[in-house]
Parts: C-alpha cells; structure tokens; sequence
C-alpha cells in the first residue's frame, strides 16, 4: 500500500489507540482511581479489542488481540476493565478520532456533503426497561413478543458522502426519540468545525421543519431537505401547487413573514405574506405573540404583530412515471440548477449504505453486553471502526478506476471482505503480512457494480438474538 500512503491505517489505529487515560479521565466512573495502575488491559489495549468486534464472543476477541498464554486478560477482566467507561467516555474518544479525519472529498470544489438521518439498533432484550422498549413492534408481533421482548437504540449520525465517514452522532433512547432535536444539535457542533470547506445538510422528508432551515441559514450552513410533496395536502409545500409549470416541476423563492399570531390563519385574504406556526411547535426564531387566541379561536386584537421574515427556495422535479420529489435548500440557482439539486439529493443515500454496514459489516448489530452504556459503546467503536475501512476505500478507489478501464463491467472492492482484512491487520498476530498483500487480497474479491438493479425494501423487523457466551 505504498503508493497509497503507506501505514496510514496502522498510524490511524496507532493514534486512535495511544489516546492517553489523562485525556479523557473526568468522564471515567471513578476518575481518581479507574485506569491509574498497571493492568493486563490498560486502556490502549481496551480501545484496540474494541475495534476487532466480529461478531463474535468476547474471548475470540481477546484471542485476536492478546494471542494465547497466561498474559492473556480473561472476558471477566475485560468486561471490568470496560464497565470503567461511561457514555460520555465514549462520546469523548469519538470526537477526538473525527477530529483527525482529513481529505474529504469536495463536492464542485468548495463544499463537503453531510447526510444526516437516523437508525434503530437493536439491544439485548429488557422487559423492565421502559426507555428503549419498542412497544408498534409488540403490538404488530404479539406472539412473537409475548416470548422475547424487543429494546432498541435510536442512532442519529452525520456522515459525509460519499466518502461514509461518520463525523458526528447522537444516540436516544427509543422512547426519547427526537431526531429534528437531534439534528439541531449536530448541526451546531457541525457549524463549529474547520472543515476547508462549506458543509451542505442533506436529510430526508422525516426532518421536514421551518426550525431546521431557520437554523442552518442562521449558522451559515446550507441545507437541502426533502419534504412531502406539494400533492401530498400537508406540509410545507402544500400551499404552492401553483407554482407548477406545464410539466410539474418547480424552482421558485418563497419570501414569507412567520407568525405565531392566531388571527393571521383566521384571515388569510388579510394577510396573504404570512404563514401562521402552531404554538405548540418549538422555534425559538420566531418571537412569542403577545395575543393568544381564547377559547372558541377568538383574538384579543391583532394590534401587535410579531414575526420572523424568512426566504428559501422550493424546487420540485420529476424522478419518472409521474412520481416527483420536492426540496427545500437556500442554495442558489445560478450555483444549482435543477438537474443539479437532484444529483445532489441522490447523493443523502450514502448516509443509508453506512448504516447498512455498519449495522452488519462491522457488527454494530452483535452486542456483547446487556448494559445500555456498554451497548452504546459497541456503536461508538463500530462507527470509527467503520471510519478506518472507508479511508481504505477512498484511497484505493484510483487504483480501481485503472484496473476497470479495460473491463466491459465497473467494480469495486467488497467492503464486507475489506473489514475482515483490516481487522487480520489490526491485531497484527501475522508478522509477515504486509501493505502489498492486503492491496492483493482485496483485488482478488473485486465485484462488479450492476446498475439498473431494483429490489422490493424488507420491512420485517429482525429481531434481536442473545447468546449467553458473549453476553455480559
């Protein structure tokens, strides 16, 4: 891998595993004492088994790491050794590996795409716990229920695309589940960040808010949401069915004032520039009103008039058959035009590829505990995990661009084959395992890329199955 920037992903690893127990030690449970004295599992080595989760139990963990003899730490001390971080530990140690992350790829040449969305990850199954209970799927599988509780974990991540670097999270419990809360947050921390380049906010219809535009634009961020149609009768774009041209499409700034004021929805013909926004939705942008409606909708008088003017522009294209897709962005359109929005918008599925693998390729699905902070931990270590396997990716795509130039077919290295060759390098029981053996190995399990291909969406719920030797 020399001609690929040779160790970097022994450096990566390296860097990521040398992080020192001083640096994050308020967030330890026992700061005074946790990780002060020499043990088998100090925490260098602790962060190291964390990366190698296969799937498998924690003793073939241990194995992979330590190799086999008396100095091998035991699951027992391992778990202990583990039980000394906490969620905020965790959080710490992500936020110091996104931080050395470099070299995103630029989208026309001054900005970084971040897709955000969310995903449930299931738990080991807790009746008693309330919090990540997942009541729709016992009521939809009462059987099946009645036998095995389902308990999961809401993951809100940030992920540039298309490179698949995770950059950003947050993870809810599924009962305080707020992924428009969420991606508030993330979007602060983002707008924090010295990136080289201007971040543009991609998300889905499910993060359709007047709050979130308000807020990127107020944060410098630009943004494009999808949002349900204007066909739909709901939502945001369902009071500019006019604006459509003959063939159903839209590009168009809507310039409105904001209002919490009860009178403005009562008599619209009166107050045509305005949009009237329930009380009970959050958005600190728009000030208070000092006339709240009485009961039967009646006002105390429309003399004060309090709103927050706001533009964006609504595009609307047609993606086939009749089916269209709406955005709303404050990108311009000299800068993106409509073709572009909708290259741009197909690009937020990426974020949906990351979770894929991550859930499975690198085992964020496989939990080895049945303590919540140890799970989220598990998360935490597949999404850097997953981090390193798409610095690989990146830097072998040239390569791979050459060797398909002569082939009727694209390819691309299997990314399932790529985890478990970056974790045979991690552990480095193989001496003789070298950077060019591995950019063989990964050329010896190319698959084409099958455009074209559409597949029906499994909506059954896979359910959660414990195995007592690799949980604790």
């Amino acid at each position: 891998m020399s001609k690929y920037k040779k160790d970097i992903i022994k450096e990566a690893v390296t860097n990521f595993c040398s992080i020192p127990a001083d640096e994050i030690r308020d967030t330890f449970v026992n700061p005074d004492k946790d990780f002060t004295r020499d043990r088998k599992l100090p925490l260098c080595s602790l962060l190291k088994i964390g990366l190698l989760n296969a799937g498998t139990c924690i003793n073939e963990q241990l194995r992979l790491c330590c190799g086999l003899g008396d100095d091998r730490p035991t699951a027992s001390g391992f778990i202990q050794q583990r039980d000394k971080l906490t969620v905020e530990s965790y959080s710490a140690l992500f936020r110091i590996h996104a931080s050395s992350l470099t070299g995103h790829t630029l989208y026309k040449q001054k900005y970084i795409v971040v897709a955000i969305d969310g995903s449930d990850v299931n738990i080991h199954p807790n009746k008693d716990d309330v919090s990540t209970l997942c009541t729709s799927i016992a009521k939809k599988y009462r059987q099946r229920a009645a036998m095995q509780p389902v308990n999961m974990l809401h993951l809100n991540a940030a992920v540039t695309v298309p490179d698949g670097f995770f950059i950003d999270y947050e993870i809810q419990d599924l009962a305080a589940k707020n992924e428009r809360t969420a991606c508030a947050n993330m979007m602060k921390r983002i707008s924090r960040v010295d990136y080289g380049a201007k971040p543009i906010i991609t998300c889905d219809r499910g993060y359709e808010s007047f709050y979130l535009m308000m807020l990127a634009d107020s944060l410098g961020l630009k943004y494009c949401i999808r949002v349900k149609d204007v066909d739909s009768g709901i939502g945001i774009a369902s009071r500019y069915g006019d604006l459509k041209e003959a063939d159903g499409c839209i590009d168009a700034y809507i310039d409105k004032k904001y209002t919490f004021c009860y009178f403005v929805a009562t008599r619209p013909d009166e107050y045509p520039d305005f949009i009237y926004c329930h009380s009970n939705h959050y958005n600190p942008f728009i000030p208070p009103t000092p006339n709240k409606a009485r009961k039967g909708g009646v006002s105390k008088g429309n003399s004060q008039l309090t709103y927050y003017g706001f533009t964006y522009r609504l595009v609307r294209f047609s993606i086939g058959d009749g089916v269209f897709e709406t955005l709303v962005t404050n990108l311009s359109q000299e800068g993106f035009p409509l073709s572009e929005m909708k290259l741009l918008y197909h690009m937020r599925w990426g974020i949906e590829t990351a979770f894929r693998q991550l859930k499975y390729d690198d085992c964020a699905s496989f939990m080895h505990s049945k303590k919540k902070a140890a799970a989220v931990g598990e998360i935490v270590f597949s999404m850097i995990f997953h981090n390193l396997c798409s610095i690989i990716l990146k830097l072998l795509a040239l390569r791979v661009t050459q060797i398909c130039m002569n082939r009727k077919r694209i390819y691309r290295i299997s990314y399932s084959d790529l985890t478990a060759v970056v974790r045979f390098y991690i552990h480095g029981r193989d001496p003789t395992l070298t950077e060019k053996k591995i950019v063989r190995e990964l050329f010896l399990t190319l698959q084409p890329i099958r455009n074209g291909r559409a597949f029906m969406r499994n909506k059954k719920h896979n359910f959660f199955i414990p195995f007592i030797y690799r949980v604790a």
